[in-house]
């Protein structure tokens, strides 16, 4: 842990930033059809003939996505010590800690090792996740953020394959608390990471959000990588499906687990 002693002192100085987050917005235009979604909100634009047909197009596609929901759900679902395949992607870093950090990767090397030495949990190695960081930068900057879909469908498309997918997000931020040395409120700037859970069966996003001094930054990483790992163990685990057995083929089809979502 001695690179996050190091990026401590670098942290101290940092100053935080804030911003604000725009419309949900996005629009795919295909042989002179628009769908437009604009916070929730679907309209179509163009030949009514042809809008009618990338209707039940779409349509389709759902019915197929509920066909494949409803196998994962019914059948056979992984027991409790079985192992299971975890990706921790790459944490992404906020404005404040991306300015400051002489050593980016000490918040995620963190975190990794945190979860490290599990019975259960079977982490994709570190070399795998700086390759799918890379590829996942690529991908964005090839596609617009309204079409970039889930954190998972990211990492699957950078080539990921694991049973559940944790993507961390760290930053900087101005908190109010008890301080034991003044005794009395105070602010303060913490360290906070969110931690996104998701099977990559079944898209359902879990969070889990811990924060803590500077000082204090490996005690927050453990202490979020516990929760993380119980919230896989207790809540994600029952939802997975079931290992083969020994000579049995898999029942669900790879293709079909691994659409986006």
């Amino acid at each position: 842990m001695r690179s996050i002693q190091v990026f401590v002192f670098v942290l101290a100085g940092a100053l935080l930033h804030t911003g604000s987050a725009g419309a949900d917005y996005s629009k795919r235009c295909t042989n002179g059809v628009c769908r437009i979604e604009k916070n929730g909100e679907v309209t179509w634009t163009g030949d009514p003939e042809k809008v009618a047909a990338m209707k039940e197009k779409e349509a389709e596609a759902a019915r197929r996505e509920e066909k494949r929901r409803k196998k994962i759900q019914e059948g056979p679902k992984r027991k409790a010590g079985e192992p299971i395949k975890v990706a921790i992607l790459k944490t992404e870093l906020g404005t404040a800690l991306e300015s400051a950090a002489r050593e980016p990767d000490a918040i995620f090397d963190g975190i990794y090792e945190a979860f490290e030495g599990d019975d259960v949990l079977q982490l994709k190695g570190k070399k795998s996740m700086n390759k799918a960081k890379k590829e996942i930068e690529w991908n964005r900057k090839r596609t617009l953020s309204s079409k970039r879909g889930t954190f998972v469908h990211e990492a699957k498309q950078a080539g990921v394959r694991a049973d559940v997918y944790v993507h961390t997000f760290a930053n900087l931020e101005e908190m109010v608390g008890y301080s034991k040395q003044k005794k009395k409120l105070a602010k303060g700037v913490q360290l906070v990471i969110r931690a996104k859970v998701s099977s990559g069966y079944i898209y359902e996003e879990h969070e889990v959000v811990e924060n803590g001094g500077l000082f204090h930054m490996t005690e927050v990483m453990e202490k979020l990588a516990a929760r993380v790992t119980k919230k896989i163990k207790d809540d994600i685990r029952p939802t997975l499906p079931a290992l083969p057995k020994a000579g049995e083929k898999k029942s669900i089809n790879l293709k079909d687990l691994f659409k986006k979502k």
